[in-house]
């Protein structure tokens, strides 16, 4: 909240930047204070189902908030809509911080947990391959998919993203379905192989197939959103692979490096479409996409040698 003071109230470049990094530094204990809460508060065989219904409420806030939220600014004006904001963060922060109180039994976190979880070859490699199978959700809805799109098949870029934002309406479905499914008979990384290989050869054969009728893509699209919610049961793997006092630790260095693979892929992508033609050249941009799928099936090949020395 406090993030927004220099981007309402000053011109300077330098405050606006830092504010921002307030903001995402802000962001950034969201998850954290859920899978805290969550571990806590809830049996540990509850933990994927239960990250997987915050996060499709997380998920459905970003999609359908952008209407309404764009109303109120036109209403109120971008000023007072960012002071209601930020007071409403604040009262929210402060309503959290009386009503949320530390166990007493927790123990801290220390650099020798922290080493730990490092250490732990099993969290590590999870990590790996599940930010290697990110690309899907994290470059192409937002940076190439509606230019792919629109130049393949020569559709408007309104209706090119609204493909694209399909993907996001199924992972909104595929967060607590995904759990639901890999919870069964503890079948975690063969859920998550199962889902990538899915989203890999369906993205495939978006890039390399024929022409397919609108809606068909839209169905297409939306699957593969499903199949993002890999996410959550493979987070549930590696809160699993530690002790219980440090498996908020876990998860939580799970999703950093999950999070840095969508900067890797956007910046080699982004790379490779600049290296063979640029982004109006259908021929570039395909070529540079198949990275997406390709990593994917790196990353089923990494879960693939690791599911029998896991244990949940």
């Amino acid at each position: 909240a406090l993030g927004a003071l220099p981007i309402v109230y000053t011109d300077n470049w330098s405050l606006m930047i830092l504010g921002r990094i307030f903001t995402g530094a802000g962001s950034s204990f969201a998850p954290i204070a859920a899978f805290h809460l969550l571990s806590q508060s809830f049996p540990s065989n509850k933990f994927g189902r239960l990250l997987g219904i915050m996060v499709s409420l997380g998920l459905a806030a970003a999609i359908y908030a952008g209407a309404p939220l764009a109303r109120f600014v036109e209403t109120v004006g971008a000023k007072q809509a960012l002071d209601i904001i930020m007071l409403i963060g604040l009262a929210t922060a402060f309503i959290s911080f009386c009503i949320l109180k530390s166990s007493t039994s927790e123990q801290p976190v220390t650099m020798r947990c922290l080493l730990q979880v490092l250490s732990n070859y099993k969290i590590i490699l999870t990590a790996l391959a599940a930010g290697l199978m990110v690309g899907t959700l994290e470059g192409f809805p937002d940076a190439w998919g509606a230019k792919f799109l629109s130049i393949k098949y020569n559709i408007s870029i309104p209706q090119a993203a609204q493909l694209t934002s399909c993907i996001f309406l199924g992972m909104l479905v595929g967060c607590p379905f995904c759990s639901w499914v890999a919870s069964y008979k503890d079948r975690y990384i063969h859920t998550i192989i199962g889902l990538g290989a899915f989203m890999s050869l369906a993205f495939l054969f978006v890039l390399i197939g024929p022409l397919l009728p609108y809606h068909t893509l839209s169905i297409l699209f939306t699957l593969m959103g499903v199949c993002c919610g890999y996410q959550i049961p493979a987070l549930f793997v590696a809160s699993k692979q530690v002790p219980q006092n440090i498996s908020v630790l876990s998860t939580t260095v799970f999703n950093m490096i999950v999070m840095t693979f969508g900067y890797v892929i956007h910046t080699i992508v982004g790379m490779s479409v600049e290296a063979y033609g640029g982004m109006n050249d259908l021929p570039a941009l395909e070529q540079s996409l198949t990275i997406i799928p390709l990593f994917c099936i790196i990353g089923i090949a990494i879960l693939y040698k690791l599911k029998n020395s896991i244990r949940i």
